[in-house]
């Protein structure tokens, strides 16, 4: 009942992280932190699963273990490109003991793996580590990890992420050959405690430093020149905040950017869920408008449609009540005429279970209401807001996944957060307000 059925998960387990996201040979490659032994934090390998699409996913076989004969304890975040031979090139944060002379929660070495069967093995060369903490002149780095790599005419370029509690970091590193790497700079230092999964999005003559420090996604706007990226503005590209959209990760492709992101399980506050925790966020397509970061979901979603209803010109007025509906929809509607659009998800008959979303278009706001979304006193019923920049004629898309629900709103404002409903008829939907929807969408979802 609570399950996401149209999410990327796991058959089982613990996930978090996307890492290594890459196109190759027709197919969308995900990689993602795993934990094959429990559904907790711990032991973490990369999954991996390939989709035609983005949306379709096909399970493959674990690809990176902890090297425990030499001291490898997990395999953290990381990134996937081509080696300058076109071989697939795996680079993330190795975690050793301490015993080994490394701290198991500081990233102290970045290692390398690489593929030569189409990316269904993966193996680590003796030359490990390719980069460790002593490459900084006349500084140590602390909580250093997640590196994230592109490539220009003539080098490779990364960013990784630091912090010391005080400040976050972003350094810079080039190579020519992905094997010996260079420090450039401190590309950016920011006034909160790390930075995690730090990603540099080119849109020419613009760039988008994205990052996790540790309290949700941000994403700046700017420039990198000569090794220091300076921001002009900076974006919330999520307002389900840190528990419920976190590490968010950049597939560059020639025609656009897509952005995957880990939808954590930390607002359930249960144990009663067994087997499974966390998903990822549907994948989103990211554009560069006026400055401005904009979010839509990727066009291969509309393919998870099995029915649909529509109505215009639909009043707000009177209730309109769509009872008894699957828990995996997607809502759409646009309006140049309403000043307030309230919207219940999940709701029972009887109003004991609802979750409220409210769009007011006139104060240019958004609130989730979550106060009522379980009768459990377990998961978090914090409410959620979000500002609106109001456009003449607004437009809403809405997913609901079981207990995942992502909202956009004029591809400006994202907000994702998780309900845990407990009644088996908590499945209703409706909507009033104050003026008229333009036109309004449902339409069920299912991974057929």
């Amino acid at each position: 009942m609570l399950r996401p059925t149209i999410h990327f998960q796991p058959l089982q387990h613990w996930m978090n992280d996307p890492n290594g996201l890459i196109f190759f040979e027709g197919y969308y490659h995900l990689f993602y932190q795993y934990n094959p032994h429990g559904d907790t934090w711990g032991n973490i390998h990369w999954g991996h699963a390939k989709s035609i699409d983005g949306v379709h996913w096909t399970h493959l076989p674990i690809a990176l273990f902890p090297s425990l004969d030499h001291g490898e304890i997990h395999c953290f975040s990381g990134c996937c490109v081509l080696d300058p031979q076109g071989i697939p090139t795996i680079l993330y944060t190795s975690i050793g003991r301490d015993e080994d002379g490394r701290d198991c929660f500081s990233g102290a070495q970045q290692w390398m793996a690489q593929s030569m069967d189409g990316l269904l093995t993966w193996t680590k060369p003796s030359f490990n580590p390719i980069l460790t903490k002593e490459a900084h002149p006349g500084f140590i780095p602390t909580d250093w990890s997640d590196p994230y790599v592109w490539k220009d005419k003539a080098s490779y370029w990364m960013t990784l992420g630091a912090g010391d509690k005080r400040f976050g970091y972003a350094y810079l590193y080039t190579s020519m050959d992905l094997k010996s790497w260079t420090y450039v700079s401190t590309m950016a230092k920011r006034d909160v405690p790390l930075i995690e999964c730090p990603n540099l999005i080119d849109f020419g003559t613009k760039q988008i430093l994205m990052y996790s420090p540790g309290t949700g996604v941000y994403a700046e706007v700017g420039l990198l020149k000569d090794g220091i990226f300076t921001a002009e503005q900076t974006h919330v590209v999520d307002y389900g905040h840190r528990a419920n959209y976190y590490a968010a990760h950049t597939l560059q492709l020639p025609d656009r950017k897509i952005v995957f992101s880990w939808i954590p399980e930390d607002d359930r506050r249960s144990t009663e869920i067994k087997g499974y925790n966390g998903a990822l966020a549907y994948p989103r397509v990211l554009t560069l408008v006026d400055d401005v970061p904009h979010y839509k979901p990727l066009e291969s979603m509309e393919s998870l449609r099995v029915s649909s209803t529509k109505m215009v010109n639909l009043s707000l007025e009177t209730t309109t009540i769509l009872r008894h509906q699957p828990r995996a929809l997607e809502l759409r509607f646009e309006t140049d005429r309403a000043d307030i659009v309230f919207i219940n998800l999940l709701a029972s008959p009887d109003g004991r279970e609802m979750t409220t979303l409210i769009f007011d278009f006139e104060k240019g706001s958004f609130l989730l209401d979550r106060s009522l979304s379980s009768l459990s006193d377990k998961p978090e019923k914090s409410n959620l807001k979000a500002p609106i920049t109001v456009e003449k004629n607004n437009s809403v898309i809405v997913y609901l996944d079981h207990s995942i629900i992502e909202v956009f709103i004029n591809e400006t404002t994202c907000l994702s957060a998780r309900v845990y409903p407990t009644l088996p008829d908590s499945d209703g939907v409706a909507l009033v307000g104050s003026g008229i929807l333009n036109t309004f969408e449902m339409h069920v979802l299912s991974v057929l």
